[in-house]
């Protein structure tokens, strides 16, 4: 499988290519006043309202740093409720594909509560390399938030 790889807080993470719509740079975002933090904005992806979910900010506590790397990544989530929606990814570092086997990536055992959400692990060098799942990964008020927003006349 084909990955596309970014960083969040010094930690790699990974999404699968065929999962991504578009990867975009880094644009001007309408805010969402009382959003939650990780929520960035809106981005007007030609003429459709997206919401940009900071990975930074959800997964490092800090929000994206304007870097030329940084970049908008496009992508289908289909939450539990079922409805697909186009969400954007912020993230740092977006510079890299990579092949790996599914095999490769698998559940540390050491990773309890939200955590866990994250997705799998994979040993990387001397690091790790963190497969998430957009589905996974918003789990909880986000995804109520995001899913909200795509119901008729909401």
């Amino acid at each position: 499988m084909l990955f596309i790889t970014f960083q969040v807080a010094g930690n790699r993470y990974a999404l699968e290519a065929r999962r991504i719509i578009e990867i975009v740079p880094r644009a001007a975002l309408r805010p969402v006043v009382g959003a939650p933090g990780a929520i960035a904005g809106l981005l007007n992806y030609r003429g459709q309202c997206v919401p940009v979910v900071d990975l930074c900010q959800l997964l490092g506590g800090e929000t994206c740093n304007r870097l030329l790397s940084s970049r908008l990544i496009l992508t289908a989530c289909r939450p539990r409720s079922g409805c697909e929606r186009i969400i954007a990814l912020l993230a740092e570092r977006v510079t890299e594909t990579i092949a790996r086997d599914e095999a490769h990536f698998a559940q540390a055992g050491l990773l309890a509560g939200t955590a866990q959400r994250h997705g799998l692990l994979a040993a990387e060098g001397a690091g790790f390399i963190q497969r998430i799942q957009p589905e996974t990964l918003l789990a909880g008020e986000l995804e109520s938030l995001l899913v909200g927003a795509t119901e008729p006349g909401a």
